[in-house]
């Protein structure tokens, strides 16, 4: 899937690299060859909420396996 560059506005960027483009590392349209990057605050967004997933996940994933030890008397 591809993004549209704001340059050209054609649909020459490519989605996934954008997202973990940034002011150090931006992307290259593949129509007009220009540079693009997501704003800093929007990256670290997307990098922060991954993050939160994850570890959400994980306590999640914990707890669901201790709750039979807990109702058994083993932990």
């Amino acid at each position: 899937m591809t993004s549209t560059c704001f340059h050209c506005r054609e649909p020459g960027i490519d989605s996934m690299a954008k997202r973990w483009s940034s002011r150090a590392r931006p992307v290259e349209c593949s129509h007009c060859g220009k540079l693009s990057h997501v704003l800093a605050s929007t990256s670290s967004g997307i990098t922060m909420a991954g993050l939160l997933i994850v570890t959400v996940s994980a306590i999640a994933a914990g707890v669901w396996h201790m709750a039979p030890l807990v109702l058994v008397g083993l932990s």
